[in-house]
């Protein structure tokens, strides 16, 4: 099981309100950046019963740095926990379909929410 620094026990503690009081494995496709906020909810769903898979998205033309280092996290996260995860590179679809749009309304007087 992923170790936890003491002073962060908190945040698995038995008051989440999420429950599978059912008791039959459900299956979660958690969204993952290889920080603590997604580690932490893979270990909780985890504790609560639930089949966890790890996601990652390439949604921007950082660095290779940065997404290697984030993948990195991920697959240390996930090796700990004995989870699977993928990583989807999405970089030309969100280009194409989010960055265009925001531009392109932004550029014609409107303020889009492009995500």
């Amino acid at each position: 099981m992923l170790e936890i620094k003491p002073e962060l026990n908190f945040l698995l503690g038995q008051n989440f309100k999420i429950k599978n009081e059912d008791k039959k494995m459900k299956n979660v496709l958690l969204g993952m950046s290889g920080g603590i906020d997604s580690s932490i909810s893979a270990v909780r769903l985890q504790n609560m019963g639930f089949n966890v898979s790890g996601i990652y998205l390439k949604l921007h033309q950082a660095s290779k740095q940065y997404h290697d280092d984030n993948i990195n996290n991920i697959d240390n996260v996930c090796k700990k926990l004995n989870i699977s995860y993928t990583v989807l590179d999405l970089q030309k679809e969100f280009e194409e379909s989010i960055k265009k749009y925001f531009v392109d309304s932004y550029k014609n007087g409107l303020t889009p929410n492009p995500c």
